[in-house]
């Protein structure tokens, strides 16, 4: 008889849930044409505009099945499981079913972009401006659905999260194609060193202004550790503009930053002709020379992370600093790291964590809808994070999840998934983390650049042809290779891509925002 009630209750509420569905769609309809009754898409006496609204249904929804790619630092052996657990609480609220592809670093972005030129259908998928396909590049290849009417009728407690400031940030083209997933907004980046290391050779944080500032420890790591710990693990000048004093215009590794000192006017430099770089490449040339930098740990799709677990590199560089770091750090290495923030806590961009609707997704307001349910329901959204609590990890104190070694879950990617504020804290040190979060947020310079959105359609030529001379040329900022035949090559062919003609139009879209601002 329970059993029965609670099925009349699930089939009621998609009753309900379909009526305000099909009212949202009858709204819209309503308000689609401008203040002067001329359709507002310029295309008038359409048999969608012409004929009668339809009557708000009262059929439950039909149950969809929905895709969703993410990133993780490792394979996810037992996501069956959590699948099955995610379906419970999916079809009781929306009436689908998701199916979970999570995918490791080393084959996302060719996984996901191979799907979207293909045209394949699937419905969700994580994306940001640091990706090697990046938020932008995506969006100048239509690879994702327009999101503000659906975040509007669909996602409304996420829209209404953040400000219209924060959600301009996304903006390309004045248009929404990534839902923000709520976390830390302004992180400063830095060192992460091994704790038993930096104790063993006496580094003093303290010391360390700079990243050549790590050279004295380095030198002690390569003597005393018998060539079996390699200094660096990972750096990278693209993904690291506040280090250099620069803020990055729309994807980070095209030519077109712009100083974060400026004060009188914002001007678009090719950070890569910068003495910001050249003082770059002159220090990684120097570790190379040294034996800091190894060439074979930054080969193109290396999974470095078991080399870590086992103890076999000493730092990273451009870490971004926040509040639990060191848990997600220490699960995701089996390594405790002490960490050196070496720029400042700043909010440059909403671009670091989205979800984004594939323009190929069948259900695309369904899709919308589990956005909502992934930031608004704790139980699915811890779920997505850490697993079945007693199979994957143990629930301390109603509050700490402590990951069971080798369960076959744990993404270690809540940044990813929604709002983060509801998740679980790794370790009890961290209790407390997401009030400190938001303190940082809400106390935060913020870039001049914020709300700016450089739209890359006019220069997508280019931007292809650019990004085929960054292949081509990867290495050059590692200093493994010789930089003064290799530099002005690269810069010829640089420019030869079309890096002017980027720069150019990223200055004239900037100063066009600029002038709308006052």
């Amino acid at each position: 008889m329970a059993a029965k009630k609670g099925k009349q209750a699930r089939r009621a509420g998609l009753i309900l849930l379909a009526m305000m569905m099909s009212l949202a769609l009858l709204l819209s309809a309503c308000s689609s044409n401008n203040g002067n009754g001329t359709a507002s898409n310029g295309n008038q006496g359409s048999e969608s505009e012409n004929s009668a609204s339809p009557e708000p249904s009262t059929e439950p929804l039909k149950e969809v099945e929905l895709s969703y790619y993410y990133l993780t630092f490792s394979e996810q052996t037992d996501v069956a499981a959590v699948q099955a657990e995610v379906n419970k609480i999916t079809k009781e609220k929306i009436n689908a079913t998701v199916k979970l592809y999570p995918l490791t670093w080393d084959n996302f972005a060719q996984k996901v972009n191979v799907m979207s030129a293909a045209g394949d259908p699937f419905d969700l998928v994580f994306t940001a401006a640091w990706l090697p396909n990046s938020y932008y590049t995506s969006v100048a290849k239509n690879a994702f659905l327009p999101m503000d009417d659906l975040l509007d009728k669909y996602a409304p407690t996420v829209k209404s999260s953040f400000t219209d400031k924060l959600w301009d940030g996304t903006r390309v083209n004045g248009k929404i194609y990534g839902s923000i997933n709520k976390q830390i907004m302004a992180m400063p980046t830095g060192v992460a060193v091994r704790t038993d290391l930096a104790e063993k050779y006496k580094l003093d944080p303290n010391s360390v202004k700079r990243y050549n500032d790590m050279e004295p420890f380095y030198e002690q790591v390569i003597k005393g550790e018998g060539g079996k710990v390699h200094p660096i693990y990972e750096l990278n000048f693209s993904r690291d503009p506040g280090y250099s004093n620069m803020d990055a215009i729309g994807d980070t590794s095209l030519p077109g930053w712009v100083s974060s000192e400026a004060t009188d006017e914002l001007k678009v430099v090719n950070q890569y002709e910068s003495q910001a770089f050249k003082d770059w490449m002159a220090m990684t040339n120097g570790w190379f020379k040294k034996g800091y930098l190894f060439f074979d740990d930054f080969l193109p799709n290396i999974d470095n992370t078991p080399k870590m677990k086992a103890g076999g590199f000493a730092s990273m560089l451009g870490k971004p600093i926040k509040p639990g770091v060191a848990s997600e750090e220490k699960n995701r290495f089996a390594q405790d790291f002490t960490y050196i923030p070496l720029t400042k806590a700043t909010i440059t961009s909403t671009t670091a964590t989205l979800t984004a609707i594939s323009r190929t997704s069948k259900n695309p307001e369904r899709a919308a809808m589990l956005i909502e349910l992934l930031n608004t329901d704790k139980e699915l959204y811890n779920l997505m994070c850490f697993g079945i609590e007693g199979k994957h990890y143990k629930l301390v104190d109603g509050q700490v999840a402590e990951a069971i070694a080798d369960s076959g879950y744990g993404p270690n990617t809540d940044w990813i998934f929604g709002n983060q504020f509801n998740a679980y804290y790794r370790s009890k040190g961290d209790v407390g983390n997401w009030e400190k979060t938001e303190e940082i947020n809400n106390s935060a310079e913020v870039s001049p650049l914020l709300g700016f959105n450089f739209n890359p359609e006019p220069i997508k030529t280019e931007a292809a042809q650019v990004a085929a001379v960054m292949k081509e040329f990867d290495h050059l900022e590692l200093g493994v290779v010789d930089i003064d035949k290799q530099y002005p090559k690269f810069l010829d062919k640089l420019k030869k891509a079309g890096a002017d003609k980027i720069i150019a139009e990223k200055q004239k879209q900037l100063d066009e925002w600029l002038a709308a601002q006052k």
